[in-house]
């Protein structure tokens, strides 16, 4: 597909640009060409919404089951997780987790998944993260649920003093002999985050301070323009070279670039393909 759509822009010619500042939008030099793979991931991704939908259907029944195994999708997405420790989840619904940690990797998220004990890739029991329903239940989802006052963990008894949960000691002591000393150290450093961020009805995702997401509003063509903002960000080779002699910013390069549609309406074309 992706060559028979530059044969079509280029009439079956050699490229004349290149193709990851095609993929840019109008004011960086391109003309938002469709990138395949990430069209792809972005139809996936725009399943979270319909996977989120309130009330139970058939459709639904496969991936509510597997996904309840780790909490649900809902709080799944908040955790540090790796799908190949997702079992018996079809490989329909665990590209989409995995595009979703692509999406999160890219605005470099952190928003404390790593404090998370459940389904955190770091946390391992038998080679395996952990997900302990008693636990969940009783909204024990944080290293710092683990710590006392002082930054030590607490004690199995007043662990079991403070949680009113079943839990044996082997479990309990599998669990905190896991979390890594990095995590451990981070979690006495870190303000410990409000419960409901993970498990309440919030539906607002923050990827980086400057951008969220809403898991139940987000369309294909949001996720496109999210994923494709920060895979494609590499400089036009035009500008690039003509800046050896005219010396331009960013933003006048913008304003030249965005300007073309206005200007010469009829002229300015590649190949056919108003630009």
């Amino acid at each position: 597909i992706k060559t028979k759509l530059f044969n079509f822009l280029w009439k079956n010619k050699r490229d004349k640009i290149k193709r990851t500042g095609l993929y840019q939008d109008r004011d960086k030099g391109g003309i938002r060409m469709t990138n395949i793979e990430t069209m792809v991931k972005a139809l996936r991704l725009a399943w979270i919404p319909r996977l989120l939908t309130p009330g139970r259907k058939n459709w639904k029944t496969v991936p509510d089951y597997y996904l309840g195994k780790y909490g649900g999708l809902r709080f799944l997405l908040r955790c540090n997780y790796d799908i190949k420790y997702i079992e018996g989840l079809p490989m329909f619904y665990k590209d989409i987790l995995k595009y979703f940690n692509d999406l999160k990797t890219l605005y470099s998220y952190e928003k404390g998944q790593d404090m998370v004990i459940f389904n955190n890739k770091e946390i391992l029991v038998g080679g395996k993260p952990v997900f302990i329903s008693e636990w969940f239940n009783s909204n024990i989802l944080l290293i710092q649920d683990l710590l006392n006052t002082n930054g030590q963990f607490l004690t199995y008894q007043e662990f079991r003093n403070k949680y009113p949960c079943k839990t044996n000691f082997l479990q309990f002591y599998q669990v905190i002999t896991a979390i890594p000393k990095h995590l451990v150290t981070k979690a006495k450093n870190t303000e410990t985050p409000e419960a409901e961020l993970y498990t309440g009805d919030n539906l607002l995702f923050e990827l980086d301070d400057s951008t969220q997401i809403h898991l139940e509003k987000t369309k294909t063509s949001d996720f496109y323009r999210l994923l494709n903002n920060k895979i494609h960000t590499e400089n036009q080779t035009g500008p690039t070279r003509w800046n050896n002699t005219m010396k331009l910013d960013g933003d006048a390069w913008k304003k030249i670039f965005a300007s073309l549609k206005n200007i010469c309406k009829e002229t300015i074309k590649i190949e056919g393909i108003p630009v």
